[in-house]
């Protein structure tokens, strides 16, 4: 169904290579395309909603890309993949710079917080899983609505051959 990248969720077919060689694209090219379409508002929206909100920053570089067969919501930020995951403990302290505005806004010793960053670690925000996460519950639902488009696009098929291989 999808995967979880760096940044991103992308949401692919399975199986459809075995459709493409029996129907010509007419039978279901429309009905997957609307499915991503929606699978990929939800994903989206549930990410933003999710993200951490500093500036916006994080919740606005969150994009989607649908194609005719397939979705992917990431983003393009190089801070989005810490947030989503965390760090680990004990590790290199991160680099000052990227944290500097936002210890300042809270009144907090920049040096202070990166040491305790580096020792004690920090969690994950996790909003592309709560996103992805949102697609699995709505998918069994849309592949139902998919089903029936592509039979009523199948009997309509029926008495015009065109759809056909």
């Amino acid at each position: 169904m999808g995967k979880l990248g760096a940044n991103d969720l992308s949401i692919d077919t399975r199986g459809i290579d075995e459709l493409m060689k029996k129907t010509k694209p007419k039978l279901y090219r429309e009905p997957l395309a609307t499915m991503f379409k929606e699978l990929g508002t939800v994903a989206q929206a549930t990410a933003i909603q999710r993200a951490p909100r500093y500036t916006g920053a994080l919740q606005q570089s969150i994009h989607l890309d649908v194609r005719p067969l397939s979705a992917r919501v990431f983003s393009i930020l190089n801070y989005a993949l810490p947030v989503e995951v965390g760090r680990s403990r004990n590790r290199t302290p991160p680099p000052v710079g990227p944290l500097r505005r936002w210890a300042n806004s809270k009144g907090i010793n920049v040096y202070a917080l990166v040491k305790s960053i580096g020792r004690r670690g920090i969690k994950g925000r996790f909003f592309m899983r709560a996103a992805r996460q949102a697609v699995e519950r709505k998918l069994p639902f849309q592949l139902k609505i998919v089903e029936k488009k592509i039979a009523k696009n199948w009997e309509r098929g029926q008495s015009v051959s065109g759809l056909f291989k």
